[in-house]
């Protein structure tokens, strides 16, 4: 499961994903702005999707335990994915 969402800081990302036929398709690039991981760390399900360092680069993560204080603080939140 996932357990955090990411925030591209600097760097670029390639974005993949395996179609039926085994091809791996670019489905798009990450860049300083980007994040990935949110909905699946939200949902509680596994991306299946493969993230790819193209440069080098810094991320900056928050950890699902982090966020649970968050979403407890304010219910409406959790409610929005509902």
């Amino acid at each position: 499961m996932i357990e955090s969402v990411d925030f591209v800081f600097s760097g670029m990302i390639q974005v993949t994903r395996q179609v039926k036929d085994g091809r791996m398709l670019k489905v798009r690039r990450l860049g300083p702005g980007d994040s990935y991981g949110e909905i699946a760390l939200l949902i509680g399900i596994n991306s299946s999707e493969t993230y790819t360092a193209l440069t080098s680069g810094l991320l900056l993560g928050l950890q699902a335990v982090e966020l649970k204080p968050i979403l407890e603080a304010a219910p409406r939140l959790g409610g929005l994915l509902e």
